[in-house]
């Protein structure tokens, strides 16, 4: 299963990235069941050695951006276009972004009807017309050829700008670990698109490294879980007092880019994580696993 996982870390969408990351997860549970079995090999070795990521997100964006980016070149920007041209275009956008609702298990909509209409209303817009001649002026275009530009192909070509701008911002966030992408976005929990009228072609790629990381974190915890395991069968079932007593290097929490919380009552071991993000995620983020090792 895990060889599953990181095969589909290779396909070149989003959504088949996430099912890479819910079959290592139901992979992980059955572990965590067999690991309590009496006579179980020790695996912190095994789940120690296991390639990071276990499943690439890269391809996925990549995949998807080179779609996004194949459609997307029916809009000209080195010449004014017709109206049948625009219209032809929205049509071929509007299809695209029905594919990409079906893949997110979304229900069907009129996309091509919802996008001329905003289009239109952004078009007769003079604030937003002026404001999106100057953008496309500073980003390098001609002056002239920017005046000759009818007001619709001169709303998408500054929407298509703003796009990709939007799309690098999420895009670079992948290389970073979850606690790090928080730090940045402020703990969103989500990738609000905005008003944009291609926000719905965004990456999700907040959605994205918060399932990577509790892919991480379930890995982490049980890499923790075996690690005890080996402390006791050294020391004749005693739980170590301490993280710093384990005899193997410890992973952090992936959710925080900090220790576990480890604290021992009696007979029994707590290992504790926490998220960073806000009330919402909290809950969703906190983990609590307790340890005791049968004689």
């Amino acid at each position: 299963m895990f060889a599953l996982s990181r095969h589909m870390g290779e396909h070149g969408t989003e959504v088949a990235n996430l099912v890479g990351l819910g079959a290592a997860h139901l992979t992980l549970g059955a572990l965590e069941e067999m690991v309590q079995k009496p006579g179980c090999p020790n695996l912190y070795w095994a789940l120690t050695d296991l390639p990071w990521p276990l499943v690439d997100l890269r391809k996925g964006i990549q995949g998807d951006h080179a779609r996004v980016a194949g459609g997307l070149r029916l809009l000209r920007d080195d010449a004014p276009m017709s109206e049948s041209d625009i219209e032809a275009f929205v049509s071929h956008l509007a299809g695209i972004l029905s594919f990409v609702r079906e893949q997110e298990g979304k229900a069907p909509q009129n996309l091509r009807g919802r996008w001329q209409g905003r289009l239109r209303a952004f078009a007769r817009d003079a604030d937003r017309l002026g404001a999106a001649r100057r953008r496309l002026i500073e980003a390098g275009w001609a002056e002239a050829l920017v005046r000759r530009f009818p007001p619709s192909q001169l709303i998408l070509l500054d929407e298509r700008r703003e796009f990709e701008v939007q799309r690098d911002e999420r895009t670079k966030l992948l290389g970073l670990p979850l606690w790090q992408v928080d730090s940045l976005t402020g703990g969103l929990q989500g990738d609000g698109g905005g008003n944009g009228l291609f926000a719905d072609l965004l990456p999700q790629t907040i959605e994205l490294c918060r399932a990577r990381a509790q892919l991480e974190r379930q890995i982490a915890l049980l890499r923790h879980v075996e690690a005890l395991r080996l402390y006791a069968a050294r020391y004749d079932g005693k739980l170590p007092a301490r993280l710093c007593d384990f005899s193997v290097p410890l992973p952090d929490d992936p959710f925080t880019g900090k220790p576990f919380a480890y604290t021992v009552e009696g007979t029994t071991a707590h290992l504790r994580g926490e998220s960073r993000s806000g009330d919402e995620s909290k809950a969703r983020g906190n983990v609590h696993y307790e340890l005791m090792i049968s004689s």
